[in-house]
């Protein structure tokens, strides 16, 4: 987990009902045009196809792409709905990773296991799945 973004920078203050005590705005974080390149080179791209989970990981696999020129196939997942193809070997991205349930819903819904799975900040207590992240924080 090397690289040379300021998480801290992203922490949002107030009361929220989350997992802990800690929010991160991974929006503001992967939108900074000065953590493009840094977060783009994070993601593994031996695959065929980048699945992002809804929302921030969905702008995170097409920065990758759109970053490289690298033709990838992509695909998102909505809700319960896979959005797209997945082709041969992916990688799934998702934004934050608390306790592993959406990853592995996630997985159930495309239908095959993944050769990778990114995410940004990995707060799980009890990581059983195999996760590259950016930033880990118990």
């Amino acid at each position: 987990m090397d690289n040379q973004i300021d998480l801290a920078k992203y922490i949002k203050y107030g009361e929220w009902e989350i997992h802990n005590d800690t929010l991160y705005d991974i929006k503001s974080l992967i939108m900074d045009n000065s953590n493009v390149d840094e977060v783009c080179k994070q993601i593994p791209m031996d695959v065929n196809t980048l699945v992002g989970v809804d929302g921030s990981a969905s702008m995170i696999a097409t920065c990758r792409t759109v970053a490289l020129n690298k033709t990838k196939t992509l695909a998102y997942i909505k809700g319960d709905v896979l959005k797209g193809n997945v082709v041969g070997d992916y990688c799934l991205i998702d934004d934050v990773v608390t306790t592993e349930t959406s990853i592995r819903k996630n997985i159930e819904i495309i239908g095959k296991p993944p050769k990778y799975i990114f995410c940004i900040v990995d707060k799980r207590i009890f990581p059983g799945l195999k996760i590259k992240s950016m930033f880990k924080i118990c």
